[in-house]
């Protein structure tokens, strides 16, 4: 897993990547998000590369067992041309 860098005090502080695809990303969070949220995504593929830009929806949320904390499926909605590059490239 990978640490992700949420916006204090939201859903997404102290979350964590699961998986990354050229369509998505699966999330572990500590608050619940409801399924449709919206959301506005940067994703730092390499520390020193520009970020992929995207707006992803949540499709899926499951509690984790004895956790207080959630898995998310999330579908990237829109990426910009550069930022789909950038993801493509990353997964040759």
């Amino acid at each position: 897993m990978v640490p992700v860098e949420g916006k204090r005090g939201t859903a997404f502080d102290r979350s964590q990547t699961v998986d990354i695809s050229r369509t998505g990303a699966g999330l572990i969070v500590h608050n619940y998000v409801a399924v449709n949220t919206k959301m506005a995504l940067e994703i730092e593929l390499k520390p020193d590369a520009e970020p992929v830009l995207a707006l992803g929806q949540v499709k899926w949320v499951r509690q984790l067992p004895g956790l207080e904390a959630y898995r998310l499926g999330i579908s990237f909605t829109q990426l910009e041309t550069d930022s789909k590059s950038r993801l493509n490239k990353y997964f040759k």
